[in-house]
Parts: structure tokens; C-alpha cells; sequence
């Protein structure tokens, strides 16, 4: 009983010091971004912005242009009418044609625009939410529902492609970690929705944000196989329910084919054939160099605890930690086929990251804690109090 009673004030304690993360997280990057408004800050902004102005000005859902994935289009679009119809109803603008700038040198009209950054932020602060739910659901530990998040807030990489611009990387590392979340909390359900349809929608968001994150189906793939019945029609019905719901958030993938085909083709041969100043060698040096950019923003340390956490988390079941582990092994290896290095294609993996670092953290903990309730017998509480400070400080 006394045992369930400290579980039941970790976990309420955990719960508010997520929130106060969460919260701080959401300030930080609203305080950053409004420091900037109305200037944009990355010219790879405008590819998403013009397109949102210019279905609202001309009525057309084609995009035209499918080097980006029209999910995050789409959804910019839906807030931008919500900056519209608020710029309106205070009489500062009359119709579509008043939009005017959403791209450099500045945004005509900042009210239409902040919707979208808004938006864009919430995301990445759902990711980290999600973050600290798969943490705690893989390996069981209340304090891991804020340490992932705090740890993957310290990220300045995260941090950056969270508010400096609207982008499609975070959104593809919102719904990734969504997808993960939903896994992990219910794997031991097996029915046709939670084991193929709901997997199989989120997975097919998540390429419909990003197309080099299509290896997100492994995962679903990987808890079919181990934790579910009947396991080739439910492999079918996911695999079926992604691709519809690509086409469905991508219409124009199979309207305008020639030049969806034409788009794609180019971002792969960009993609072989490198990017001025975001290029390198392919293959084992590629690797390389994305995971010390990795450990560059994290610093070695923490690439230390992480493998502490790996094998933790392998250790104390390694069915979860194949799930966890193979998307984020199947991207990188993916994106080290590649001369071009632009390390926010990974930056999803720079949020499981936190995880591994996370687990990493309550096995030093653990173990610390042990050290001291030997030297600290008759003072439990004291004995964790020291231990946390000393591990969190670390």
C-alpha cells in the first residue's frame, strides 16, 4: 500500500512538473517568435505561405507544386482564413486581395499570418507532450513523463524548428510522436481500429507532412506482428488505410499527376546529386555527421545516458524497444543514402532522442538512489531528494 502510494505522488507530481514544462516551453517560443513579428526568418517559409494565399485568393486546392506534401499547405491555409475573417471582423481588411505579403521582406499583414505560427508552435509542444507519454509507457517510470520533455526542451535544434519558421519537418514530428503515443498505449488491444486503421491514418499524416518520413509504418508493421491476430489482413488494412489517407490529404498526387511525379523526381535527384553548403559525402561519413550534429546540440554526455537508456529499455523489453527503435535507425540510415544534409530532416529523431536520454536518466537515478539509501538508511526521503538533484543536475 505504501508502495502505491508514492507510485500514485510521482505520478501527480510528475503530471505538474509536465504541465509547468509544457507551459514554459509554449512561452519560450511565443516570446521568441514575437520578437521577430512581422518578418519572416527562412526563405524556405514562403513555399508553404504563398501557396495557403494563393488557394485563398483563387479558390484553387491544387497546389501545383509538390516538392513539400500539400498537408501542411492545407492546414496553414485553415489558419490563415482564421487570421482573415478575425483581420475582418475589426474592419482592418475587406477581401483576399488585401492579404497582400506572406513571404520577405515582411508579412502585409501580420494578423492573417500568426494563426499558423501559433499553430505550428502548438505542435511542437504536443510533440514533446507525446514525448513524455511514450517514455512512461515504454518503461513504466512516472518521473519520465517530465524528464523527456525537459530534456528535449534543452534542445536548441528542436527549439529552433519550432518557432523560426512554418515548416514541415515539425508537423511530420508531431504526428510521428503521435503515431508512437498511440502505439504504445495500446498495443495489447488488438482489433481491425486500433491496430490498423487509426496506425494506418496517423501514419499516412505523417508522410502527407514529409515524404521522406514513409518508413513511420515499420513500427505499426512491427506491433502487428508481435502483439495481434490475423496478422496479414490487418498488415493489408493498414498499409491500405495509409495510403488512403495520403491521397486524401495529397489529393492532387493523383489529380495532377504529372506534375506531382515530375516534383518528386526532382526533390530525389536534388536529394542524390547534393545542395550547395548542405552537402556531403553519402553512406557511413553522412551517418556520421548526423549524429554529431546530434550530439553537438545534446552534447556527448547525454549521447552517453542515451545509450544507458537503449540498453535499459532493450533489457526490460525488447519487443519496445524494436517499435521504438526502428523508424529512427530506418530514417537516418534513409537519409545517410544522401549527399544533401539538411538535419531537419531527422529533427523527429532529435525528439525520440530524449527518450532514449530520458530512460537513460531514471537508470542512473536508480542506481545513485541505491548509493545513498545504503549511506542515508534511517532518511528514505531525503535519500531521493539527494539523488534526484544530484542526477537532474547532472
Amino acid at each position: 500500500e505504501t508502495s502505491r502510494a508514492v507510485q500514485r505522488w510521482k505520478f501527480t507530481i510528475s503530471l505538474i512538473l509536465m504541465g509547468i514544462i509544457l507551459i514554459s516551453a509554449m512561452l519560450l517560443r511565443f516570446s521568441a517568435l514575437s520578437k521577430f513579428m512581422p518578418y519572416p526568418r527562412h526563405i524556405d517559409e514562403s513555399a508553404i505561405t504563398n501557396d495557403a494565399k494563393e488557394i485563398i485568393q483563387t479558390g484553387d486546392y491544387n497546389p501545383h507544386w509538390f516538392e513539400y506534401p500539400s498537408l501542411p499547405i492545407y492546414i496553414t491555409t485553415a489558419a490563415f482564413i482564421v487570421g482573415y475573417l478575425n483581420e475582418a471582423s475589426h474592419g482592418e481588411i475587406w477581401n483576399t486581395k488585401g492579404i497582400g505579403s506572406v513571404e520577405y521582406p515582411y508579412y502585409f499583414r501580420p494578423g492573417i499570418v500568426w494563426p499558423a505560427k501559433f499553430l505550428f508552435l502548438l505542435f511542437s509542444v504536443l510533440s514533446m507532450l507525446f514525448v513524455g507519454v511514450i517514455a512512461y509507457k515504454i518503461y513504466g517510470e512516472p518521473l519520465l513523463l517530465f524528464i523527456a520533455p525537459l530534456i528535449l526542451l534543452l534542445s536548441n535544434r528542436f527549439f529552433y524548428q519550432s518557432h523560426k519558421y512554418l515548416n514541415v519537418d515539425i508537423l511530420g514530428c508531431f504526428f510521428i510522436t503521435a503515431v508512437y503515443c498511440f502505439l504504445f498505449i495500446f498495443f495489447s488491444k488488438d482489433t481491425f481500429l486500433l491496430k490498423s486503421v487509426i496506425p494506418g491514418v496517423l501514419s499516412g499524416l505523417v508522410v502527407a507532412s514529409k515524404y521522406t518520413l514513409f518508413s513511420i509504418f515499420v513500427p505499426s508493421l512491427i506491433v502487428v506482428i508481435l502483439y495481434s491476430q490475423r496478422k496479414r489482413i490487418k498488415t493489408i488494412y493498414m498499409m491500405l488505410t495509409m495510403s488512403v489517407t495520403f491521397f486524401l490529404a495529397v489529393p492532387y498526387s493523383f489529380f495532377d499527376l504529372t506534375t506531382f511525379l515530375n516534383d518528386i523526381g526532382f526533390d530525389i535527384a536534388h536529394y542524390a546529386s547534393g545542395h550547395i553548403t548542405f552537402q556531403g559525402p553519402s553512406g557511413i561519413p553522412q551517418f556520421i555527421f548526423y549524429m554529431k550534429t546530434m550530439l553537438k546540440d545534446y552534447g556527448v554526455v547525454a549521447g552517453f545516458v542515451a545509450i544507458i537508456g537503449t540498453i535499459g529499455m532493450i533489457k526490460k523489453n525488447w519487443r519496445h524497444a524494436l517499435i521504438f527503435l526502428s523508424f529512427p535507425f530506418l530514417l537516418m540510415l534513409y537519409m545517410s543514402m544522401h549527399r544533401v544534409n539538411f538535419v531537419r530532416n531527422i529533427i523527429s529523431v532529435f525528439a525520440l532522442f530524449a527518450v532514449l536520454a530520458a530512460i537513460g536518466m531514471v537508470i542512473i537515478y536508480r542506481l545513485f538512489l541505491a548509493i545513498v539509501s545504503g549511506l542515508l538508511k534511517n532518511s528514505p526521503v531525503l535519500a531521493r531528494a539527494i539523488a534526484g538533484i544530484v542526477v537532474i543536475a547532472f
